[in-house]
């Protein structure tokens, strides 16, 4: 339902997880997103915590989402921009909405994730899709999706130095927030900004 947060990468690294130490910036940690991660850090916890969880080498393991996957997830059976809607509101997620506009709906415009579950979830029940933070997915950098897999999974040929990222995030505007955008960054990258929630194939 939510990204992996400060306080689960911190228990995992008191756990004894080797695992690159995030700093908030004094943006908060706690119950907020973790950020400051790359794809390879996100996948270092994934593997920690597969293993953790003996579910190593299983199909059911825990993994990044697939773009199809993640934005499947965030319209939750919607065709408008946003699954709120074709507009979307300081109310219902966290971006750069500039002090007027957060004034205009009686909040502040507030730097850093806010924690998460702080906004409304979609019809699957998933928080803060939309910005608070970009997503890492597990595709590598594609161009339209017609060399992407029609069942859905990851698209793995192409540039691997490449990722996917979604969603956008609290410093962005809110047209990188649709359900549509698509971003990429390096996948040893790092930003204030970026990112994940786990996935499962169960069943």
């Amino acid at each position: 339902r939510y990204c992996v947060t400060f306080a689960q990468w911190d228990a995992a690294r008191a756990a004894g997880a080797e695992l690159h130490e995030p700093r908030d910036r004094g943006l908060g940690r706690g119950a907020r997103p973790v950020t400051g991660v790359s794809w390879d850090d996100a996948q270092a916890f994934i593997a920690w915590l597969n293993g953790h969880a003996g579910l190593s080498g299983r199909a059911d393991a825990y993994r990044l989402p697939s773009e199809a996957e993640w934005e499947y997830g965030c319209r939750a059976g919607s065709e408008t921009a946003y699954f709120f809607g074709d507009a979307l509101n300081v109310k219902q997620a966290r971006y750069a909405a500039g002090a007027a506009d957060a004034a205009a709906f009686g909040r502040e415009d507030e730097a850093g994730a806010a924690e998460v579950g702080t906004f409304p979830e979609n019809a699957f029940g998933l928080c803060d899709m939309h910005g608070n933070v970009w997503e890492w997915c597990e595709d590598v950098k594609g161009g339209d999706y017609s060399d992407h897999p029609a069942n859905g999974s990851a698209r793995l040929s192409g540039d691997e130095g490449l990722r996917a990222l979604r969603g956008g995030s609290w410093n962005d505007n809110v047209g990188l927030l649709r359900s549509a955008n698509r971003g990429w960054n390096r996948r040893n990258g790092r930003d204030d900004s970026i990112g994940f929630r786990l996935a499962r194939t169960l069943g």
